[in-house]
């Protein structure tokens, strides 16, 4: 009659395979095939394999453990640029030491010799050290000598400083005036001069009154009932200038009505003006 195995033993069949075989393998340099430990030691023995390494030198661009140092702009694989680098960082380190003076200061001189700094730095010149410049009391410098920079300064404050001397006529901010100050008064006429002007041939032309004295000029209106028109002239003889047709108006300034022509085109025709 079978019986039904405790989880212990339940637990140990796990670890035996179908043929009764230990299925974990022995704790051993070569465990037995196919077993626990005998898959886990091919797994690692798999990973060490897998890891490749360079022979030296198998690599051109990286290059040999040996490759010269290359300390110029040359080509050169990795392996001489960084020797070449340590190089050049130690020769550095050699000179250092000999560009120090005995204080530990920099030698900034191509000499080799440490410069010793000794005096005074002083913030301010004194008075006069410079020839240039000059002293402060320079004299004044009165024209185009020679002097310092500070006597011309002081010879162009002196001209300022000084009433500059005038000759000749000058004329006034004001002006003053003298005589008698007359203001032009127009007294208006009392009464206009008014009227009508007709010509009788149409050829001719004609003053538009006998003379007649004016102040300000006059008014010339073409007659509302004419057919033609009326020219305006400053003669008899001379050209027409403006030309009016009936109720067409003008004004001129003017001090005669005898100055002014007219000349009909329709016989019997003319203007009216009014003037003063």
């Amino acid at each position: 009659m079978a019986t039904t195995p405790n989880a212990t033993q339940a637990a140990l069949s796990q670890l035996i395979d179908n043929n009764g075989m230990d299925a974990v393998g022995e704790v051993q340099a070569t465990p037995t095939d196919y077993t626990v430990l005998g898959r886990l030691k091919d797994i690692a023995d798999g990973l060490g394999d897998g890891v490749d390494s360079v022979a030296d030198g198998a690599n051109v661009v990286e290059g040999a453990i040996a490759d010269a140092a290359v300390i110029t702009n040359a080509p050169g694989t990795l392996s001489a640029k960084l020797r070449g680098l340590i190089v050049l960082f130690v020769n550095f380190l050699s000179r250092l030491p000999a560009a120090l003076g005995a204080g530990g200061g920099l030698k900034v001189d191509g000499s080799g010799t440490a410069l010793p700094v000794s005096g005074t730095v002083a913030a301010t010149k004194a008075d006069g050290s410079d020839v240039t410049l000059g002293a402060n009391a320079d004299t004044a410098v009165d024209g185009d000598l020679a002097g310092t920079i500070n006597g011309h300064l002081r010879g162009i404050a002196k001209k300022l400083a000084a009433s500059i001397a005038v000759t000749g006529t000058f004329w006034q901010a004001t002006q003053p005036i003298s005589g008698s100050v007359g203001v032009l008064s127009v007294t208006p006429p009392t009464t206009p001069y008014c009227g009508q002007k007709t010509c009788a041939v149409l050829a001719t032309a004609e003053a538009l009154a006998a003379s007649t004295p004016l102040k300000f000029g006059a008014t010339v209106q073409g007659l509302p009932t004419n057919t033609g028109t009326v020219s305006i002239r400053t003669s008899a003889g001379g050209s027409d200038s403006v030309i009016l047709y009936g109720g067409d108006a003008i004004f001129m300034l003017i001090d005669d009505l005898a100055k002014i022509f007219i000349k009909v085109s329709v016989n019997g025709e003319g203007v009216g003006y009014v003037a003063s």
